[in-house]
């Protein structure tokens, strides 16, 4: 058997549980399992594959710590406490909605100690030095760069007439104290008001001041308990800085072997600072360690820093390099200059009548609700916001911004493959604006510093915490040896690690927590089932199938489409036309009213794909689409592309059980009917949370929420709850009570269950004779009752065959996963017969319970 590679710490200050408190409000109550836990060898002994293994990939995977949010993350740009104060974009209903569902998602923030450890994550040790950076950022040598230092040579904190030289006194640089804090923000502030030009972001000059006793706050509880030495930016008051006003920051040292320390600090003032302006691109700061000054670029690449400048020796570099950072434009000085405040910051009106807007071509929009933030320093940083059009209330679309590797395929490509395919939303524009590349890659240096921001492997730490003796110098024996294989590492910079900026425009969607009846998340849920058909048919995969990636569209797609007419005008801010808040999201979108929904007709389940799609969707259009094809890949590649750490791609929760029991000994090919096991972890992960937020979760099914969802083995979990029907039954019946909108929850997630146990993973005969025998009329607890059926056989592609015979079916002592077998040899017509399978499981149910409340063909 393979060694043991151990499970990654999903918390810094926890070998494998999230610690109390820290995880989200579901699953804070208890950490117990579903099940009995196993004590069988082989099971706790089997292999693991860390997703921190040090890789582009494994940065890609939104299942880090660091990138879920705190529970206090804003829902609208007006719930900020910042200084640059917006209008409310949402109806106060919808608004509570929303914060409801990310209190039941929230979690406390990070401490200072949890934040350098998630940074270590993140960056990865992507820390670099660059001799070029202030020519290549800050154009030093420019005329612009030599008129702003003639009009700074009459100054005499930075001029020495008498000897007619450049000259800084660097007395009060020597000591890390409010003095170097206030003589280091004398200089800046002196070189920054005669290179200052209005510009939209920075339409004023905001003093570059030492903070001193004053405070950074945000919006968030995110390690913002931490202040930067120096900052410039908009004042809240005497008491108070915000990370959403700052606009440039600094941090001073007392000498210069202090540096890694002072990269470290600003990666973490730089993280907080782009978690609060979704507009910022990069961050600019500086380092002054003793006389000694360095220059930062931090991007989501990683660091990047300028060789260190003698202010007391070269007091010109200095000066030229600061001009020419503060005389850059608000793009190059890392704003996304699509995005703008209306009425502008240099207006003197109400901050409570300002918007943030974003204009794409000849349209504008509001921004209306943060959807997905995720908040981390390297890596996508995704941001996904509800746009409202300002020339017309009713059309609204969604935005997504993600910085995507530049191994991976501009998504906006590959929206455009499936544009008018029905279940899939479709790209109305999009741009890619710019990428972390510098000029000369081969001048990155690996930075001494760059064992401040790793993290060993597991197998590695095991190997060091073996070698060391267990006595009370053991510990400072590990640490010292930890240390010393770190500083033996070294980065050299990859073109893998640029990240290109993308950003696309679809289609309105709304989250599903939203949705209030069954029938219409089954039928949200089967529309985006058969946008994922088009990309298998087309030999793809999706790797990502998440319930933040499905969204509800509105109840009329015509209508829709007809918003989209290029009529040839100009949107412009003056004819904003909204006066008051827009209906309720709900409003918009029928979902305590599901009389929009048509009855649906039964269809063979002998239809071929094309004419499935072309008689469900005769009456209405989809209602669910499938979001975000950042991962998408061929299912066909290369073997050598098949790796376990490339192939963990995904949103944590949502990951099938193969995927998650892959090992580097033995990689899983990420194949079709994966991304189908992903559709059934999202369905039961939204009836977990509308439970939550109903208040009908209790201890038990909290257990089960944390052990199958977030677990320190998930797959084992999962596939201990597919297996044990009738505890399944038991859950379902009790997340859902008695509510009618819900009626025949359980039945649907038995039948689900049953296929995807039929098709990926080693069912017994008796296994699968619990879902036969089940009865939907059955109280929760009783037992099963037999039903003298046939057995049913396997479909081709399943991924192992039942036993010879039947045999019991007590409850698994272990649940292992066994490795994949890769559906390659599939026909198309026999892809589409198991999605097809999975697809009535939905359309029996639908048209088991539709009819009450929904409407008619004439009233469509």
């Amino acid at each position: 058997m393979p060694d043991k590679r151990p499970r990654p710490r999903m918390h810094p200050n926890d070998p494998g549980e999230f610690p109390p408190g820290k995880v989200i409000r579901l699953m804070h109550r208890s950490s117990a399992a579903i099940a009995p836990s196993s004590t069988n060898a082989e099971t706790s002994n089997k292999p693991r594959t860390p997703p921190s293994t040090p890789s582009v990939a494994s940065k890609d995977t939104p299942y880090r710590q660091g990138s879920s949010h705190p529970s206090s993350v804003p829902t609208q740009p007006s719930d900020s406490s910042q200084s640059r104060a917006t209008k409310e974009t949402l109806s106060l209903a919808s608004a509570n909605e929303a914060r409801q569902y990310r209190r039941s998602l929230g979690r406390l923030g990070y401490t200072r100690s949890d934040m350098e450890k998630i940074l270590c994550s993140e960056v990865d040790g992507a820390v670099y030095q660059y001799p070029k950076l202030c020519h290549e950022f800050f154009d030093v040598d420019t005329p612009q760069v030599d008129h702003i230092l003639t009009n700074l040579a009459a100054n005499p904190l930075l001029w020495c007439k008498p000897e007619g030289r450049w000259s800084i006194d660097c007395s009060d640089l020597q000591l890390e104290n409010p003095k170097m804090y206030q003589a280091l923000a004398n200089l800046l502030d002196t070189i920054m008001h005669a290179a200052f030009k209005s510009r939209p972001f920075r339409p004023t000059p905001q003093q570059i001041i030492p903070l001193a006793e004053v405070r950074m706050v945000g919006d968030h509880s995110d390690d913002t308990n931490t202040s930067p030495d120096v900052v410039q930016g908009a004042i809240i008051n005497k008491e108070k800085r915000h990370w959403g006003d700052l606009e440039f920051f600094a941090e001073c040292k007392a000498n210069r072997n202090k540096l890694g320390d002072a990269l470290m600090q600003i990666a973490r003032y730089s993280r907080a600072l782009l978690t609060h302006q979704i507009y910022r691109k990069h961050v600019f700061s500086l380092a002054l360690c003793g006389t000694w000054a360095t220059f930062i670029r931090v991007s989501r690449s990683g660091l990047i820093y300028s060789e260190d400048i003698n202010l007391e020796s070269d007091p010109e570099a200095f000066i030229r390099a600061a001009a020419g950072l503060f005389a850059l434009d608000d793009a190059r000085f890392g704003y996304n200059t699509l995005f703008y405040y209306w009425p502008p910051l240099d207006h003197d009106v109400e901050k409570s009548s300002r918007e943030l807007r974003f204009v794409t071509d000849n349209m504008r929009w509001t921004l209306v609700e943060i959807l997905c933030h995720r908040m981390c320093l390297v890596g996508r940083a995704t941001v996904v916001i509800l746009l409202r059009r300002i020339s017309n209330p009713q059309h609204h679309a969604v935005l997504k911004l993600i910085w995507r590797p530049s191994t991976r395929a501009d998504e906006n490509d590959s929206l455009l493959a499936f544009q008018d395919c029905p279940g899939i939303c479709r790209r109305r524009w999009g741009l890619s604006d710019g990428s972390t590349a510098v000029q000369d890659p081969g001048s990155l240096n690996p930075s001494p510093y760059q064992h401040l921001f790793c993290e060993l492997g597991g197998e590695e730490k095991q190997g060091i915490h073996e070698s060391v003796p267990l006595n009370s110098s053991g510990s400072q024996q590990y640490q010292a040896r930890l240390s010393r294989v770190k500083r033996g590492k070294t980065r050299k910079h990859s073109d893998s690690e640029v990240r290109h900026y993308t950003m696309v425009l679809m289609d309105e969607g709304v989250k599903l927590w939203r949705i209030q009846h069954l029938v219409h998340l089954l039928r949200v849920l089967r529309d985006a089932i058969i946008g994922y058909a088009h990309l298998v048919m087309a030999g793809q995969v999706h790797r990502d199938i998440s319930e933040g990636n499905i969204l509800c569209g509105p109840r009329n797609a015509t209508e829709l489409d007809k918003l989209w007419l290029d009529d040839g005008k100009i949107d412009s801010d003056s004819n904003d036309i909204v006066a008051t808040l827009p209906d309720h999201t709900s409003a918009r979108f029928e979902f305590g009213d599901i009389s929009f929904l048509v009855p649906e007709d039964k269809i063979s389940s002998n239809s071929p794909f094309g004419d499935y799609i072309e008689k469900r969707y005769a009456k209405q259009e989809p209602l669910g689409r499938l979001y975000d094809f950042e991962f998408v890949v061929e299912e066909a590649r290369d073997d050598n592309e098949v790796r376990s750490v490339a192939d963990r791609t995904g949103t944590f929760a949502f990951m099938p059980i193969a995927i998650l029991s892959a090992t580097e000994m033995q990689p899983v090919r990420h194949h079709f009917l994966h991304d189908l096991e992903s559709f059934f972890w999202v369905f039961m992960w939204l009836i977990f949370i509308r439970a939550d937020m109903l208040d009908r979760q209790d201890i038990d099914s909290r257990k089960t929420f944390q052990k199958i969802f977030y677990g320190k083995s998930p797959e084992d979990s999962k596939l201990v709850l597919l297996l044990k029907v009738p505890e399944l039954n038991i859950l379902v019946n009790r997340l859902v009570g008695d509510d009618p909108g819900w009626r025949d929850t359980n039945i649907f997630v038995l039948k689900f269950a049953a296929l995807i146990v039929k098709y990926l993973h080693t069912p017994k005969p008796a296994d699968l004779d619990q879902y036969r025998r089940l009865k939907a009329d059955e109280k929760p607890g009783s037992e099963p009752k037999p039903k003298p059926e046939p057995e049913p056989e396997l479909e081709p592609g399943s991924e192992s065959n039942p036993d010879p015979a039947p045999a019991p079916a007590p409850a698994p002592a272990r649940a292992t996963a066994p490795k994949p077998k890769l559906p390659l040899d599939m026909s198309l017509e026999e892809r589409w017969d198991i999605i097809h399978d999975i697809v009535g499981a939905f359309d029996g149910v639908i048209q088991d319970n539709q009819g009450q409340g929904m409407g008619s063909v004439s009233g469509s």
